[in-house]
């Protein structure tokens, strides 16, 4: 399959991490494509809707008030570590399209170290990521989002965030491992490259 997914959020820093204003995403899949956005402002409650539903039980469900977006779900977490809590957490999600909550389990401090891909070195902190629909919701254009996996997150600048350096996800088309490459903010200006090279 021919997959694309680009996503965007727009929110505010709040004492309990962070709050939402707004989400969209632009996904397409071979040919087909769709928009989906959500409006977390109105009463404080989110709205959301997603371009040409197949049919009425394929249109955007309200979510619960405290739900947020997929990026600030992982922003809180990255947040939470940053400082000096734990990654078990469970978040409530709405993106528009699909209600579900992305459970977090802390798996404690490990080693990373320089080998093939993985570029950075040095002590990150490990969380399990676990995906579970909402009741009510099926398992519709499951191969979007990945299912479970595992994220390692590093301090790397200064300030209230540990940053995720290498994800293994599990996805409905196989396992799919990330490792980051470059960091540029907030005083770091990081290019991680490849061992072999330097």
């Amino acid at each position: 399959q021919d997959f694309q997914k680009k996503s965007a959020a727009r929110g505010r820093l709040v004492a309990a991490g962070a709050q939402p204003d707004s989400y969209s995403a632009d996904v397409r899949r071979d040919k087909a494509a769709r928009h989906d956005k959500v409006d977390f402002r109105a009463n404080a409650t989110a709205t959301g809707s997603s371009a040409a539903p197949a049919n009425k039980a394929d249109a955007a469900a309200v979510p619960p008030r405290d739900a947020v977006d997929p990026l600030t779900a992982y922003f809180l977490v990255e947040r939470r570590l940053g400082q000096g809590g734990n990654c078990t957490l469970t978040v409530p999600v709405f993106d528009g399209h699909h209600r579900y909550d992305l459970k977090f389990t802390d798996l404690g401090e490990q080693k990373l170290s320089a080998a093939k891909d993985q570029h950075y070195t040095g002590e990150a902190k490990a969380c399990k990521m676990t995906r579970e629909n909402a009741a009510g919701e099926t398992d519709k254009d499951k191969v979007e989002m990945p299912q479970r996996g595992t994220m390692w997150y590093a301090r790397l600048m200064p300030g209230d965030l540990m940053l995720p350096v290498k994800v293994e996800l599990v996805t409905e088309v196989g396992s799919v491992t990330g490792h980051l490459a470059e960091l540029h903010g907030r005083g770091a200006d990081l290019k991680f490259g490849d061992p072999k090279k330097e």
